[in-house]
């Protein structure tokens, strides 16, 4: 019988996918179909056979494997072509090519001819696929490099060295596998041809014959180009305009998101200031001091088509104007390295407003601040002029009696020094620029406050807020509506909505999360020790109790989500309350630390109270049910 190798059986296979040389054919029967399994069973026999070098029976197996196949191709009158007999054939073919390599010694011969993959892939591929699977590609594919290639995608490897059968890119190319579509989408598939061309390069190794896998497909082949040395001109003071300072910030803004390592338009990266003076497949884009011959100001200020940025986007005259001068005086570079990323040169907005905030001398921040208390006063209380005390800690501002402005900056400052011992704040004030205080004398005042301040509505049960902006402390206030001091198991009176919100605006200052019921519990525990009979703290323990009925895990207090925004302050009240029983100010003061340091709350309590999150829950727990209904 003649011989037919490995190599041509799979190239005829790939051809009659794509010729689609396929007749009507009769189905196999049922007996049919259960002898194309039996025969699989065979050639399974036979791969173990060949392993242990049973060569004699290993070619008895593939030749009655042969003769039954036959038998079943005369019987049911199907043609070679048909689906389950040519995927069979082709496993025949492959047990005898492996049996012919093992008892040789050797590979069997392949079909002569080297299938180049710079030369004959590459410009198959780059005039097919590349134009979908580049930048953004489908799939998260890229096809333009073979190190792309290499990769793959999201569906898996796309080669198999020497298995173009197994290969993912065959099968994509040559038909439609599960939902997805034959590639390449919405054009003509391949010729047949060029998918022999693929498979017997994928047959031989799939072997990368240039210098470097990065290279664009585009690219290879080509002569080399000669390397222009790169010239990083340095500054040296006396430049008017700065690179990093008014140049750099506008090409972060505009011109990275098409020009960067994942997407490069023309080959160009503008990432940093080395790539941007090595330029792209067109060459330079800057010469040094040459305005009207470099490339980036014809696209950007010297008019030339297209016009860079494109889209929306468009240049300032400020940077119009620095970006010329920087020309004429030599584009010199004054960010340090020049590999490093531009991103990282130009500060963040909160970045450079946290430079603006700290160069500010304390008199100047207390100024803004200042004038920050007094326009937002004006928006909200339109009549009546503006009314304001302060001391060392706060600005009070409010339409309420004098009388009673200056009792809430009492209060306000006492609050402000027991902060400072319990967390052991050297100096004052808490807040970098005071905290401003606003009290509302009524209802209306406060859903104002909300509405022009906030641009949100409220419930009427909310009573009181705090605003900071983290590390920067841009801004720090607090809004109270005035309840008065009577408290009742709806109200808690105006010092400790005081102390309450306070003690938000502290915990948010650092920036670090912090949990609800922290947020919530910590001004309300501390308020309690200096109004131990007050009756809506005392209800707030009640009310605790209810909440925990519904959890099953009792390390879930600990969690936000667990309970509601009502459920919240009266769980963390509690809580905060029992842990400072426990351990005193000075260990919560160590674990909020823990907390403003980035640490979990199951760190916290296991490192200052010795105990895990479920342990300290329940005996949190228990302690809440003994004094039930007892005042502290």
């Amino acid at each position: 019988m003649k011989m037919i190798s490995l190599g041509t059986r799979l190239l005829l296979a790939v051809t009659i996918l794509v010729t689609a040389v396929s007749s009507a054919c009769a189905d196999l029967d049922a007996t049919q179909r259960r002898e194309l399994g039996k025969i699989k069973q065979v050639l399974a026999k036979v791969s173990s056979q060949i392993r242990r070098k049973d060569f004699d029976e290993a070619e008895q197996g593939i030749q009655d494997a042969e003769a039954r196949l036959k038998k079943i191709v005369e019987d049911a009158q199907v043609p070679d072509t048909d689906k389950p007999i040519a995927d069979l054939q082709k496993l025949i073919d492959l047990r005898r090519n492996s049996l012919e390599q093992r008892k040789s010694g050797k590979p069997a011969r392949a079909k002569k001819g080297v299938v180049s993959f710079s030369k004959h892939v590459a410009p198959i591929l780059n005039a097919n696929c590349v134009k979908c699977h580049a930048n953004n590609p489908k799939g998260e594919l890229r096809l333009d490099t073979y190190a792309g290639m290499e990769s793959g995608g999201t569906s898996g490897r796309l080669l198999t060295a020497g298995r173009p059968d197994r290969s993912l890119i065959m099968q994509r190319l040559t038909r439609t596998v599960g939902n997805k579509q034959q590639m390449p989408r919405m054009a003509d598939p391949l010729k047949g041809d060029q998918l022999q061309i693929i498979a017997k390069w994928i047959q031989q190794g799939a072997k990368f014959d240039g210098k470097d896998k990065n290279t664009r497909l585009a690219d290879l082949g080509k002569p080399e180009k000669k390397e222009i040395p790169l010239v990083l001109p340095k500054a040296t003071g006396s430049e008017t305009v700065s690179f990093k300072d008014d140049i750099a910030p506008t090409m972060v803004n505009l011109c990275i998101r098409c020009h960067n390592e994942r997407q490069n338009n023309n080959g160009l990266i503008l990432t940093s200031f080395e790539s941007i003076m090595r330029g792209g497949d067109n060459g330079r884009v800057i010469i040094p001091g040459n305005l009207e011959g470099s490339l980036l100001w014809q696209r950007v200020g010297g008019g030339e088509q297209p016009r860079m940025p494109q889209g929306q986007a468009r240049i300032t005259r400020t940077f119009f104007n620095n970006l010329r001068t920087w020309f004429e005086e030599g584009n010199k570079y004054d960010g340090g390295d020049p590999q490093t990323p531009l991103r990282t040169l130009v500060p963040t907005d909160e970045a450079r407003k946290l430079a603006e905030l700290a160069a500010l001398t304390p008199e100047e921040f207390a100024q803004m601040r200042l004038g920050q208390g007094e326009e937002m006063y004006k928006k909200v209380v339109t009549q009546g002029g503006t009314k304001y005390i302060q001391n060392a800690e706060v600005f009070v501002f409010g339409d309420v009696s004098d009388e009673r402005l200056t009792q809430v900056k009492d209060w306000a400052d006492a609050y402000a020094a027991e902060l400072r011992k319990q967390f052991n704040i050297k100096t004052p004030p808490v807040w970098k620029g005071k905290l401003i205080i606003f009290v509302l004398k009524d209802r209306f005042g406060y859903a104002e406050f909300n509405k022009v301040i906030e641009s949100r509505e409220v419930p009427s049960s909310v009573t009181g807020h705090s605003v900071v902006t983290p590390r920067t402390y841009e801004q720090a206030y607090v809004a109270l509506q005035d309840v008065g001091d009577e408290a009742s198991e709806a109200n808690a009176g105006l010092q400790t909505n005081l102390i309450d919100h306070m003690t938000g605006a502290f915990l948010q200052r650092n920036g670090a999360k912090m949990p609800a019921w922290v947020l919530r519990g910590t001004g309300l525990a501390f308020a309690s020790q200096s109004d131990p009979g007050n009756e809506y703290l005392f209800a707030l323990r009640k009310q605790a109790l209810d909440e925990l009925k519904s959890v099953g895990n009792p390390a879930d207090i600990f969690a936000d989500g667990t309970f509601s925004p009502g459920g919240v302050a009266a769980v963390g009240y509690t809580l905060v309350e029992y842990m400072l029983r426990q351990g005193g100010a000075s260990r919560f003061g160590r674990f909020i630390g823990t907390l403003e340091k980035g640490g979990s709350v199951a760190a916290g309590i296991k490192s200052v109270y010795r105990a895990d999150t479920k342990q300290l829950a329940v005996s949190y727990y228990k302690n809440l049910q003994r004094t039930r209904g007892k005042r502290k």
